[in-house]
């Protein structure tokens, strides 16, 4: 309150509260996910009976959210391991409790990166890796070997130890 010329002007002044927003999805909206399976990777929608397809590493298929509705309820591997990253920064803000600690363990490295680091790296990127990335490497690495592209005795030894396959067997 001021007194100007004797009239009294009073200020007020509106407080609002400004919550941020909560992003609503519908059901049928489209979610990009971009797959970190190394081949093929199908999922038919619980609610839709659609089928997403992605045909390898790093592909995006858009999944109708009423689909990922049902894979967060039921904890799907699908987002545990995770088979794709949702690539929604809200939804996976709105999921964080479930999805933080599984991204948080992937980094931008891809599995071709992955793939090409000195041995010690190597094996501390497969313990460190969520069971999706490192079903990625066997079949990425069982992939190779078959073609000629992975040689080294010591990586197939290592995949092998800390994943449990017995691709040294692949070799000819």
């Amino acid at each position: 309150t001021k007194k100007l010329d004797n009239e009294e002007v009073v200020a007020v002044v509106e407080k609002t509260s400004k919550k941020p927003s909560v992003k609503q999805f519908g059901p049928s909206d489209t979610i990009p996910c971009r797959s970190t399976c190394f081949g093929e990777l199908i999922l038919e929608g619980y609610k839709t009976k659609l089928l997403y397809t992605w045909a390898n590493a790093g592909d995006v298929a858009y999944v109708e959210y009423q689909d990922l509705q049902a894979l967060q309820s039921r904890k799907s591997r699908f987002l545990t391991d995770p088979l794709f990253i949702i690539e929604d920064e809200d939804l996976v803000s709105q999921w964080s409790v479930m999805l933080k600690p599984v991204y948080d363990k992937i980094d931008e490295d891809n599995l071709e990166e992955i793939m090409n680091l000195p041995l010690s790296k190597f094996k501390a990127k497969i313990k460190s890796s969520p069971d999706g990335v490192k079903n990625s490497i066997k079949r990425m690495a069982a992939s190779k070997i078959h073609s000629g592209e992975l040689d080294s005795i010591q990586k197939i030894k290592a995949i092998d130890e800390l994943l449990g396959t017995e691709l040294i067997t692949l070799i000819q």
